[in-house]
């Protein structure tokens, strides 16, 4: 049977779109529901994906979510879906830089995806010179280096920075310091402490294939009006 020229280039054309589709930034980016719980006491749900194999949540990115004073840390677990390496830079947007120095991650604010579940954390350095609800952004750009394709996110917060006396500001600029100061040692120890930590706030560690019904069950749960509907009744605003 002869098949013409046409069906031919249709079919290596669908090919290739197959395999384009398949080389997008497949990764998932979330806040484990245990952070989630320390920030909303009444949160009793599943995850927050911000993206989910790929997938981008729209409608959390919607949301600025406020960060009780006494949490001075943000933690995100994400990993690397794909097959490929996915690039990846944070930078960060601080709406009163008086109030609040510019935020810091404890891992490279550039490098690669982890293949396994890995989490990261958001230090929210208050001044204490003034006092103020702050706004800031977490922007986040994933790209794949054989598609050049990219993901570009913006995750919004806001923290209430209160004032300092001088012996408080003195004490925490110590206390800053000796942080520096263990971080230039790089102990061992430290390190292992680091590792340990990360691996507590990535949540349940779980596989590429094993989780994805419950993972989309997840996102499905928090997404839409449902989604929009739990934050809001939270006392979160869209942005």
């Amino acid at each position: 049977m002869r098949i013409s020229s046409s069906r031919i280039c249709f079919a290596i054309l669908a090919a290739l779109l197959a395999v384009s589709s398949t080389c997008d930034a497949l990764f998932d980016l979330y806040i484990p529901r245990a952070v989630m719980q320390q920030v909303i006491k009444t949160f009793n749900d599943a995850k927050v994906y911000y993206v989910y194999n790929g997938t981008v949540n729209r409608y959390a990115l919607k949301f600025k979510i406020q960060i009780p004073a006494h949490i001075d840390r943000l933690h995100f677990s994400w990993i690397n879906r794909s097959k490929q390496k996915l690039f990846y830079n944070i930078g960060f947007s601080v709406g009163n830089q008086l109030a609040m120095d510019q935020p810091q991650l404890n891992i490279s604010s550039t490098g690669f995806l982890p293949n396994s579940v890995s989490g990261f954390e958001v230090s929210l350095p208050c001044t204490g010179a003034v006092q103020s609800e702050v706004t800031l952004a977490l922007h986040i750009n994933v790209t794949s280096l054989d598609t050049n394709r990219a993901t570009s996110l913006s995750i919004l917060r806001s923290k209430v920075c209160p004032i300092q006396s001088s012996s408080s500001l003195s004490a925490s600029a110590a206390s800053a310091a000796a942080a520096a100061a263990a971080a230039a040692a790089g102990s061992p120890d430290r390190q292992d402490h680091q590792s340990r930590r990360g691996a507590d706030i990535a949540g349940e560690r779980t596989s590429d294939s094993s989780d994805g019904g419950s993972a989309v069950h997840e996102i499905a749960g928090l997404s839409g009006r449902a989604f929009a509907l739990l934050l809001t009744c939270s006392g979160l605003s869209l942005a």
